[in-house]
């Protein structure tokens, strides 16, 4: 009984965030490229976004031995990050930031 009513509630739980997706899928629109706020410096380099589906990007000087620290909350959709130097080698890539799978 215990696992029929597990079950049921996931089942449920599956419906709602589903019908969630939906509803919020439909209301996207292919006009609003970016819908957020951004911020650079030498320093740092903050993006805060509803909706981003165009590239933001910031140029910061550093120097050979520098670490870069980086942090993403992909809440629904994907990210790409790039890191390249001046040159436009790349130091760092990676594709797919916050796909669910």
């Amino acid at each position: 009984m215990k696992h029929e009513n597990t079950s049921r509630m996931t089942k449920i739980v599956l419906i709602v965030v589903l019908l969630t997706l939906v509803i919020c899928e439909a209301g996207c629109t292919t006009e609003t490229t970016f819908s957020g706020s951004k911020t650079g410096s030498d320093v740092q380099f903050l993006v805060d976004f509803d909706v981003l589906n165009i590239m933001v990007d910031s140029k910061m000087p550093l120097s050979e031995g520098d670490i870069i620290e980086m942090s993403a909350e992909i809440k629904k959709g994907n990210a790409e990050i790039c890191v390249k130097n001046e040159n436009g080698k790349v130091a760092y890539e990676a594709d797919d930031i916050g796909r669910i799978k």
